[in-house]
Protein backbone atom coordinates (compact mmCIF):
# COMPACT_ATOMS: atom_id res chain seq x y z
CA UNK A 1 0.00 0.00 0.00
CA UNK A 2 1.14 3.63 -0.93
CA UNK A 3 2.03 5.82 2.38
CA UNK A 4 2.89 9.16 1.20
CA UNK A 5 3.79 10.33 4.44
CA UNK A 6 6.89 7.98 4.71
CA UNK A 7 7.57 9.16 1.24
CA UNK A 8 7.62 12.77 2.37
CA UNK A 9 9.93 12.11 5.38
CA UNK A 10 11.61 10.45 3.21
CA UNK A 11 12.70 13.52 0.71
CA UNK A 12 13.25 15.23 3.99
CA UNK A 13 16.76 15.86 6.12
CA UNK A 14 17.83 12.59 7.85
CA UNK A 15 18.62 14.82 11.07
CA UNK A 16 15.62 15.38 13.65
CA UNK A 17 15.90 18.97 13.83
CA UNK A 18 15.35 20.73 10.37
CA UNK A 19 18.75 22.37 8.74
CA UNK A 20 17.73 25.76 8.63
CA UNK A 21 17.85 26.34 12.40
CA UNK A 22 21.59 25.27 12.60
CA UNK A 23 22.11 28.42 10.11
CA UNK A 24 20.18 30.80 12.32
CA UNK A 25 22.08 34.33 13.26
CA UNK A 26 20.42 36.33 15.87
CA UNK A 27 20.22 39.99 16.07
CA UNK A 28 21.01 42.21 18.82
CA UNK A 29 17.09 41.96 19.55
CA UNK A 30 17.48 38.35 19.32
CA UNK A 31 15.18 38.14 15.88
CA UNK A 32 16.58 36.58 12.42
CA UNK A 33 18.09 38.75 10.57
CA UNK A 34 16.49 39.73 7.00
CA UNK A 35 18.29 38.79 4.16
CA UNK A 36 16.96 39.96 0.89
CA UNK A 37 19.89 38.62 -0.75
CA UNK A 38 18.98 35.08 0.16
CA UNK A 39 15.04 35.86 -1.33
CA UNK A 40 16.76 37.49 -4.59
CA UNK A 41 19.16 34.48 -5.07
CA UNK A 42 15.92 32.05 -4.47
CA UNK A 43 13.84 34.50 -6.84
CA UNK A 44 16.48 33.74 -9.50
CA UNK A 45 17.06 30.18 -9.18
CA UNK A 46 20.46 30.06 -7.74
CA UNK A 47 20.89 26.98 -5.90
CA UNK A 48 24.77 27.82 -5.33
CA UNK A 49 24.12 31.35 -3.40
CA UNK A 50 21.29 29.68 -1.70
CA UNK A 51 23.54 27.24 -0.14
CA UNK A 52 26.51 29.18 0.27
CA UNK A 53 23.93 32.04 2.23
CA UNK A 54 22.38 29.60 4.39
CA UNK A 55 25.80 27.81 5.54
CA UNK A 56 26.89 31.88 6.64
CA UNK A 57 23.42 32.30 8.37
CA UNK A 58 21.21 34.05 6.14
CA UNK A 59 17.77 34.16 7.45
CA UNK A 60 14.11 35.75 6.00
CA UNK A 61 12.40 36.98 9.17
CA UNK A 62 9.06 35.67 9.39
CA UNK A 63 7.37 38.87 10.84
CA UNK A 64 8.12 40.54 6.97
CA UNK A 65 4.76 40.69 5.98
CA UNK A 66 4.63 37.43 7.25
CA UNK A 67 5.66 35.97 4.43
CA UNK A 68 8.20 33.08 4.61
CA UNK A 69 11.37 32.38 2.22
CA UNK A 70 8.45 29.66 0.65
CA UNK A 71 5.88 33.07 0.07
CA UNK A 72 8.93 34.51 -1.84
CA UNK A 73 9.62 31.76 -3.86
CA UNK A 74 6.17 31.43 -5.40
CA UNK A 75 5.89 35.41 -6.07
CA UNK A 76 5.07 36.48 -9.53
CA UNK A 77 8.13 37.84 -10.33
CA UNK A 78 10.38 34.46 -9.23
CA UNK A 79 12.12 31.94 -11.21
CA UNK A 80 12.57 29.68 -8.44
CA UNK A 81 12.28 25.76 -10.00
CA UNK A 82 10.69 22.81 -8.07
CA UNK A 83 13.86 21.65 -7.47
CA UNK A 84 15.08 24.52 -5.55
CA UNK A 85 11.63 24.71 -3.86
CA UNK A 86 12.06 21.12 -3.00
CA UNK A 87 15.37 21.66 -1.96
CA UNK A 88 14.08 24.66 0.56
CA UNK A 89 11.61 22.26 1.58
CA UNK A 90 14.11 19.75 2.83
CA UNK A 91 15.88 22.22 4.24
CA UNK A 92 13.14 22.65 7.03
CA UNK A 93 11.22 25.80 5.63
CA UNK A 94 7.41 26.02 6.55
CA UNK A 95 5.40 25.04 3.48
CA UNK A 96 1.68 25.88 5.19
CA UNK A 97 2.25 28.61 6.91
CA UNK A 98 -0.09 32.03 5.87
CA UNK A 99 1.39 35.69 5.57
CA UNK A 100 -0.53 38.36 7.13
CA UNK A 101 -3.07 38.78 4.25
CA UNK A 102 -4.23 34.70 5.09
CA UNK A 103 -2.18 33.28 1.58
CA UNK A 104 -0.05 30.30 1.71
CA UNK A 105 2.72 29.52 -0.71
CA UNK A 106 0.22 27.23 -2.74
CA UNK A 107 -2.42 29.91 -2.97
CA UNK A 108 0.06 32.52 -4.32
CA UNK A 109 1.56 29.91 -6.56
CA UNK A 110 -2.03 29.17 -8.13
CA UNK A 111 -2.48 32.84 -8.24
CA UNK A 112 0.09 33.23 -10.20
CA UNK A 113 -0.60 30.49 -12.59
CA UNK A 114 2.48 28.37 -11.59
CA UNK A 115 2.11 24.80 -12.16
CA UNK A 116 4.93 23.25 -11.59
CA UNK A 117 5.36 24.78 -8.17
CA UNK A 118 1.83 24.36 -7.17
CA UNK A 119 1.72 20.69 -7.74
CA UNK A 120 5.10 20.34 -5.85
CA UNK A 121 3.68 21.98 -3.22
CA UNK A 122 0.86 19.73 -3.21
CA UNK A 123 3.45 16.66 -3.41
CA UNK A 124 5.05 18.30 -0.32
CA UNK A 125 1.85 18.38 1.88
CA UNK A 126 -0.04 21.69 1.05
CA UNK A 127 -3.57 21.70 0.76
CA UNK A 128 -6.12 24.63 0.16
CA UNK A 129 -8.16 25.29 2.97
CA UNK A 130 -11.48 27.26 3.00
CA UNK A 131 -10.54 30.95 4.23
CA UNK A 132 -14.45 32.41 5.04
CA UNK A 133 -12.97 35.81 6.19
CA UNK A 134 -10.61 37.23 2.42
CA UNK A 135 -12.86 35.36 -0.36
CA UNK A 136 -10.98 36.78 -2.67
CA UNK A 137 -7.62 34.77 -2.20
Amino acid sequence: MYDREQELNSLRSPSSEPIVSAFLIKSEDNEPKISWELIKAVQRDDREAVDEMTKSGHQVDLKLSGETLMHYACAATSSCSKSLLEHLWRCGYPIGLENFYGATPLRIAIRNNNINLSNCLITMGETLTDNMENPFL
